[in-house]
């Protein structure tokens, strides 16, 4: 069981990290990737990576429930308000939580907190016009298939990148 929840763990990185690139620059940006800090109740680093004009896929790595976890976002930008280097986005995609806590009943023991699931995305990123600073707010909620099910509400995350 822990060497297939590897495989798939590795399995979303490589999905995260290795996309097909175009040349095309942001529309209404100018960044093709950024990194950076994901703060709220789902943070971690996050990589965001633009595979055209409107197009993008997040990585986000956390840390939680004592273990790690995966999520991969596929996300659709547009702009916002009618102002240049803001932008509505949304999307969807998958995670996958591997963890444990400990608790204590007259003894020790490890409860798991393992977790495959979805997740959608919502929310609104600003990109700095003369640094390399993008800045996003975005509520991610998600439901638990395997493992620890149910439904969690997520909350809001700020996150700020460096734009490459």
């Amino acid at each position: 069981m822990k060497n297939r929840a590897i495989l798939i763990i590795l399995s979303l990185l490589l999905f995260t990290g290795i996309t097909p690139s175009q040349a095309q620059s942001y529309q209404t940006g100018s960044y093709q990737t950024g990194v950076g800090i994901r703060m709220g109740n789902t943070g971690g680093i996050s990589v965001k990576h633009f595979m055209d004009g409107r197009h993008a896929v997040e990585g986000i790595l956390s840390a939680r429930w004592g273990g790690i976890g995966v999520t991969g976002l596929m996300e659709w930008h547009k702009e916002a308000f009618r102002t240049e280097r803001l932008n509505f986005y949304y999307g969807f995609g998958g995670h996958v939580y591997l963890g444990r806590y400990q608790r204590y009943r007259r003894h020790y023991y490890y409860e798991s907190r393992s977790a495959i699931g979805i997740d959608g995305i919502l929310g609104l990123e600003y990109h700095l016009p003369r640094a390399p600073i993008t800045g996003s707010l975005d509520w991610k909620p998600a439901i638990n298939l395997i493992g620890r099910t149910g439904y969690h509400e997520g909350g809001l995350a700020l996150t700020v990148r460096y734009a490459f």
